[in-house]
């Protein structure tokens, strides 16, 4: 199940439920080769912003930043390229820790069914 514009996009909202706090996960399959099956070459991208400027002071920081752009020490959002390794690296980490509280959860339920 995909949130996003697109189906390789997936928006995750911060728990805090501000609109100013998000992450975008981005995947860009490589589709030079033909056939991508295992997606070796694929790129991945996390997109974070976690800016909470008002209206003025975001056109400021614009302008900061057409005109004098070395002087922004730290801009609103950040973007990473993730490696594949990572990527497999993060499914692994979250299936592991998902798949206790899972299993305790059937549990519980087999126990009182």
């Amino acid at each position: 199940m995909s949130t996003g514009i697109a189906d390789n996009e997936f928006l995750m909202r911060c728990a805090c439920f501000s609109s100013d706090h998000y992450a975008w996960l981005i995947h860009e399959p490589d589709d030079s080769r033909g056939n991508n099956l295992k997606g070796v070459d694929d790129d991945w991208y996390l997109s974070v912003s976690l800016a909470h400027f008002g209206f003025w002071k975001r056109v400021r920081k614009a302008l900061r930043y057409i005109f004098s752009p070395l002087s922004l020490k730290y801009g609103m959002t950040a973007e990473i390229v993730l490696r594949t390794e990572d990527i497999d690296k993060l499914a692994e980490f979250i299936c592991m820790r998902r798949l206790p509280a899972e299993l305790e959860k059937a549990g519980a339920a087999v126990r009182r069914g």
